[in-house]
């Protein structure tokens, strides 16, 4: 049985790195033919498997991934940055699928419309040419889990404006945390925040810019609705649909 998350380097392989792009190429289809079974982490990404690879959706399964208990207890979290005024969350690598260039672009648009908030940028080093200007973002490097959690609490929302994304695991995280999400209408974010969402186009700055503000004033209705939503993403439900593939396959 093979777990597929995505098929970036197929769909976007300009966002891949050169090693990547190879590896994928060796790589893919010959596992994936030996497969019995293909999880897929969410049904864009079975679509995808189906549409580009010819894998019949008899031998495809859609698991989605679990949160962290963490994130929807915030036991013992330590603030990660200093309570000043609100801020824009961005977890994740600076690498070109990820799409941080475009937001901050609409964070100076925000700010040129008066909305004094800060980008605040969690996660490893990335690849490509992208140039983070200091004094317009709060690059924190890689955090504690104890640390991202009150990031994502104190946040004023989390903005996921990738331009394709197989299942989106911060995006649950946040919802978890109690914190608005804002995320592109690309890949399977839709499919994963159902209602709890502000979408984006991930390629036109205003509406990311726009989405932001619309997070902001309907701050209280998304943190309701991603409570909800993320009841839906545990490792529990997760498990026990992974056990009954495993005995499907027995």
């Amino acid at each position: 049985m093979l777990t597929v998350h995505d098929l970036v380097p197929l769909l976007f392989p300009e966002t891949m790195s050169r090693w990547s792009r190879w590896y994928t190429r060796a790589t893919l289809r010959s596992v994936i033919g030996a497969a019995d079974m293909i999880v897929a982490v969410s049904q864009t990404t079975a679509n995808d498997l189906n549409r580009l690879l010819r894998i019949s959706p008899d031998r495809i399964r859609v698991v989605w991934s679990g949160v962290d208990e963490i994130f929807v207890n915030g036991a013992g979290a330590q603030s990660a940055v200093p309570s000043r005024e609100g801020y824009v969350l961005f977890v994740g690598t600076p690498e070109p699928r990820k799409n941080l260039g475009r937001l901050i672009e609409a964070m100076r648009v925000l700010r040129s419309r008066g909305l004094s908030l800060r980008l605040v940028v969690a996660g490893g080093h990335g690849w490509g040419d992208l140039s983070i200007p200091e004094g317009e973002v709060e690059s924190l490097g890689v955090v504690s889990d104890d640390q991202l959690v009150r990031l994502y609490a104190d946040a004023s929302c989390l903005v996921l404006p990738s331009l394709y994304e197989g299942f989106g695991l911060t995006a649950v995280e946040a919802m978890a945390a109690g914190t608005p999400v804002v995320a592109s209408r690309a890949g399977s974010l839709p499919e994963i925040t159902g209602d709890a969402a502000v979408l984006v186009d991930p390629y036109d700055v205003g509406s990311i810019a726009s989405g932001i503000e619309r997070a902001l004033l309907e701050r209280e209705k998304l943190i309701a609705r991603g409570r909800t939503r993320v009841s839906q993403f545990r490792w529990d439900r997760t498990a026990a649909a992974m056990a009954a593939i495993y005995h499907e396959l027995a």
